[in-house]
């Protein structure tokens, strides 16, 4: 592929264990979360930018923004179909990570998982969040 494009993908995911990130946290309550990433991909320079806006969601369908986490130190090269970088909350110092690849007719879709560190905003304590977007070309 050559030129550029943009990806709209939706967040959805929850807590993580602390010490597995690959396992959801099992407890009476979970937050989950959801919100939005945008990604966009130069695939002649073999570039990707972009950043993940996620909102958590108390056991209660309390709302809180979780800041914005842009996407540092990625890795996209040409010809590719797989990505990945780390996530940087200005309000954090511990990076997250992403990974992910594009499916479907000439790219027009991707997933990816992720996990990021967070400050949970109702008990101040800090956690690990993992999950999953889905994003199409475009939208």
């Amino acid at each position: 592929m050559t030129g550029s494009a943009t990806y709209h993908a939706e967040v959805a995911g929850g807590d993580a264990d602390p010490a597995d990130a690959s396992q959801f946290v099992v407890r009476p309550y979970n937050y989950l979360v959801g919100g939005t990433a945008d990604l966009t991909f130069d695939f002649g320079a073999g570039t990707l930018a972009g950043a993940m806006d996620p909102t958590i969601y108390s056991y209660n369908d309390e709302t809180r923004s979780l800041g914005r986490y842009e996407f540092v130190n990625t890795v996209f090269g040409v010809g590719s179909t797989q990505f990945s970088g780390q996530l940087a909350n200005a309000s954090l110092t511990d990076l997250g990570t992403f990974n992910g690849l594009f499916t479907g007719p000439q790219a027009a879709e991707l997933i990816a998982q992720w996990w990021a560190p967070y400050v949970n905003p109702w008990t101040n304590e800090s956690g690990l969040l993992r999950g999953v977007w889905i994003g199409k070309k475009g939208n």
